[in-house]
């Protein structure tokens, strides 16, 4: 179901509105008004009345959703995080309902710091180097999911174990098509990465262009290295 609905909700809707709407179009490069989104756009064209603003009301509610969504995630992340004593033992600490009152509080304080980044002259550098960063951190999070599936499965058949014997597991119908294509994906664009960052596209390369496409994949890097030789995991 999930692959279902992103493959005819997003992915066609993407294809549709690339249609419809051409890349140069001035209303959305002008980043202002209610016609600045390119589904907007093609609905303005289409001249459907209101339902530009149903439209937007839907994307709002969207965005919303997003927004709780990167709340409740990484508070449970941090959480997790205190628990293994990567971090404070306090953050791990849970009110009667069971929710992590100083880790959501922590998100809630980084998530409002980072909405006043377009204040800055920076702030477009600095949202892109954290799109850097988120970017080869989904790519990384990607690859290693789709090799420890290869790896758990052989780890079953070594064992003569069968899949449905161990808790909380599923089998897919597409494995391991599925998830050779997300693991060859997912090195692919991390060779994207590096490509644009050695060899940029139109540009030549400086220090700070190099950085900015691979400080997340210097940080993954370091911080794994570094998991591995203080707690000395091989």
């Amino acid at each position: 179901m999930v692959s279902t609905r992103l493959g005819f909700i997003y992915i066609l809707s993407i294809i549709f509105i690339g249609l419809l709407v051409p890349s140069n179009d001035n209303r959305l490069l002008s980043g202002s008004g209610i016609t600045a989104s390119p589904a907007v756009v093609a609905v303005v064209d289409a001249g459907i009345p209101g339902l530009p603003s149903v439209i937007n009301i839907c994307m709002i509610i969207g965005v919303l959703a997003i927004a709780l969504e990167c709340i409740y995630l990484p508070s449970r992340i941090l959480r997790t995080m205190a628990l293994q004593v990567f971090l404070p033992r306090y953050i791990a600490n849970v009110d009667a309902k069971g929710r992590p009152r100083w880790a959501l509080a922590i998100t809630a304080v980084v998530a409002l710091l980072c909405t006043y980044i377009g204040l800055s002259s920076t702030g477009c550098i600095v949202l892109n180097w954290l799109v850097s960063i988120t970017s080869a951190s989904v790519f990384t999070n990607w690859a290693v999911i789709a090799l420890t599936s290869f790896r758990f499965h052989s780890a079953l058949r070594a064992r003569h174990l069968k899949l449905f014997a161990e808790p909380y597991t599923w089998s897919s119908t597409l494995w391991p098509l599925a998830f050779a294509v997300s693991l060859a994906v997912s090195l692919m664009l991390l060779i994207c990465l590096l490509i644009c960052a050695i060899a940029p596209v139109g540009a030549t390369i400086t220090a700070f262009g190099f950085f900015s496409y691979t400080i997340g994949l210097l940080i993954i890097g370091i911080f794994t290295l570094g998991y591995k030789v203080a707690f000395k995991i091989k």
